[in-house]
């Protein structure tokens, strides 16, 4: 057999297999996602979009996210991706949950908690900051017992699989994002994106466009705490089905990027991490809860 035959035949097992997870993702693109998020809540009875009251006048607006299976990670030609990020593996999100519109806001924060420290932006509508780990998880549970629902954070793969939200590109976006998309440190770019200059801090949650399940804010403005410590090669031994890692001595896994960030820290598979007791100018998260 010719060498250029083996070449062709490597291609094409290369082909295949770099083809088959795709087939079985579901969504596969956001039109999907939009369609899936519909019919689950029809299939269920239940509303895509619903705001549950947390304490007098302050509601935190959830939108559904349907069971699902994604391609997690980043590819390796993916520009500026970290090695943490691979391999890409399918993950199936077995249940539907609810998941929070925005980011949580100073205003549903200090309805139920005192703040060990200022925010360093004031304003009501403006995301928390300067949140540790716990402070976040003692937030939940008492929005839990406010509403005797199950809130909490989100996996990480809860994260991700939301935000991409059907897409397989850098950003939910597409391969690009812009200061018209995100809130960023503007004065850099990724893939070519245009420069202006950067705002310097956080901006009221939902002032950009939401992504095809109707989540605002998933890239850039503050980073978002997740439930899952941080494991370099966790992907590497990641069940398929509902992945949470939490064993251990670790940091707490971070997504999305914050206002003060490069764009290529925005990209959904971006994985980085911040001890549980960081409580940064950049530093927030946003909740899940479960359905009924």
């Amino acid at each position: 057999m010719s060498k250029y035959v083996l070449i062709l035949l490597a291609l094409l097992v290369f082909v295949t297999h770099a083809a088959a997870p795709s087939e079985k993702r579901i969504p596969k693109k956001p039109e999907e996602a939009k369609l899936l998020q519909a019919a689950t809540a029809k299939k269920l009875g239940i509303p895509v979009e619903k705001s549950v009251q947390i304490a007098e006048d302050v509601n935190i607006v959830f939108v559904l996210i349907p069971a699902g299976t994604f391609e997690m990670g980043s590819p390796a030609y993916e520009l500026k991706r970290k090695s943490d990020e691979g391999p890409v593996h399918l993950v199936t999100i077995t249940k539907p949950f609810y998941m929070g519109k925005y980011e949580i806001t100073q205003k549903q924060y200090t309805s139920l908690m005192t703040p060990d420290k200022a925010f360093k932006f004031m304003g009501a509508d403006l995301p928390a900051e300067n949140i540790e780990w716990n402070q976040a998880m003692m937030f939940c549970r008492q929005a839990s017992q406010k509403t005797e629902k199950n809130i909490t954070l989100p996996t990480e793969a809860q994260w991700e699989y939301a935000c991409r939200a059907g897409t397989t590109t850098a950003f939910f976006t597409g391969e690009q994002i812009t200061y018209k998309q995100a809130n960023y440190d503007w004065d850099d770019s990724y893939n070519g994106s245009p420069k202006v200059k950067p705002l310097k801090r956080t901006m009221k949650v939902g002032s950009f466009a939401p992504n095809a399940f109707g989540l605002h804010d998933m890239h850039g403005n503050v980073w978002e705490f997740c439930r899952d410590k941080h494991k370099g090669d966790f992907y590497k031994m990641s069940p398929e089905k509902d992945p949470l890692y939490d064993k251990d001595k670790g940091f707490r896994v971070v997504r999305g990027g914050g206002w003060d960030c490069n764009p290529e820290k925005l990209r959904s598979a971006n994985r980085s991490q911040r001890p549980q007791d960081a409580d940064r100018h950049n530093l927030g998260f946003r909740v899940v809860m479960a359905i009924d």
